[in-house]
C-alpha cells in the first residue's frame, strides 16, 4: 500500500492512482476527500466532509458535493485509510453495513452508534445556534406595522367598515 500525502495536488493524485493499484491515506477524511475529487476536473463544486466518526478500524464520513450528499465508509488497512463503500444516502443498520460494505455487525453497530451520537450532537449545536439567533432577533426594536399604517404611508386612507 502506498501513502499519498494530503497536500498533493489533484492532478498529481490522479497520476498516483494510475501508477498504484491501491492507495492509502493518513486519515479517513483524506481518503473520502480523494474519493470525492478523483476524476473531477477543477474547478470543484463546493464540498464538505462532516461529521467523521471512527470506531475500531472503520470510519463513517458524511459528505456533500455540490447538490449531492451521502456517506462513505473507510477502513484502516496496514496503517492507512481507504474508502471501501458509500454513496448517496445513509446506512441505518449494521446489517446494511455488512451487506454493502462487508463490515461484520459486531463492528458495524458501534460505528452506527458513533454516527448517531455525532448527528445528535450536531443537531444540539444547531438548535443552540438557532436559539441564539432567535434571542438576538428579539433584541431588535420593532414597530408593528398594521394594515392601516401601511396604507396611510402610501397616501391611502383606511375607513372603518
Amino acid at each position: 500500500m502506498v501513502a499519498v500525502p494530503v497536500s498533493v495536488g489533484a492532478n498529481d493524485v490522479s497520476d498516483q492512482i494510475a501508477q498504484n493499484t491501491s492507495v492509502g491515506f493518513p486519515s479517513a477524511e483524506a481518503a473520502v476527500r480523494f474519493d470525492l475529487l478523483d476524476g473531477v476536473t477543477p474547478p470543484y463544486p463546493a464540498y464538505s466532509i462532516d461529521p467523521v466518526v471512527y470506531s475500531g478500524r472503520y470510519a463513517m464520513a458524511g459528505w456533500t458535493f455540490g447538490e449531492m450528499g451521502g456517506v462513505s465508509i473507510a477502513e484502516q488497512r496496514e496503517g492507512f485509510w481507504v474508502v471501501i463503500c458509500g454513496g448517496g444516502g445513509v446506512f441505518t443498520t449494521a446489517e446494511e453495513l455488512q451487506r454493502f460494505c462487508g463490515i461484520p455487525p459486531q463492528a458495524g453497530q458501534p460505528l452506527l452508534n458513533a454516527w448517531m451520537n455525532a448527528l445528535n450532537q450536531r443537531q444540539g449545536h444547531r438548535v443552540a445556534e438557532l436559539t441564539t439567533l432567535r434571542a438576538k432577533a428579539t433584541e431588535i426594536p420593532r414597530r408593528d406595522f398594521s394594515t392601516s399604517d401601511r396604507l396611510e404611508s402610501e397616501g391611502s386612507r383606511v375607513s372603518d367598515a
